[in-house]
């Protein structure tokens, strides 16, 4: 009886581990969208502020915002999607 328990239990471990890690993994791809995306913005900001801006504070000022809002936005994203993934346990 004992075996059969631990074979179940061993069966039913493997489930929630294989849906535990793709839950791991897509977290990880939606972080590096985000940071792959930031990087891209804050990229495009620097050039245009390089070859737009004749002042220097200006330009530094449009990179320090746009670090700013791209860290805001990544960690709103983030939290979303940890807030809707919380949510479908409970729809269950």
């Amino acid at each position: 009886f004992a075996y059969l328990f631990a074979s179940i239990t061993y069966r039913h471990q493997d489930l929630h581990n294989r849906a535990f890690s793709m839950v791991v993994a897509s977290n990880r791809w939606l972080g590096f969208r985000a940071d792959v995306l930031c990087a891209v913005l804050t990229t495009a900001v620097a050039f245009a502020s390089v070859l737009a801006s004749q002042n220097p504070a200006l330009a530094g000022l449009a990179l320090a915002y746009v670090i700013n809002t791209a860290k805001i936005s990544q960690m709103a994203v983030r939290q979303y999607a940890d807030a809707e993934n919380l949510m479908t346990s409970v729809e269950r």
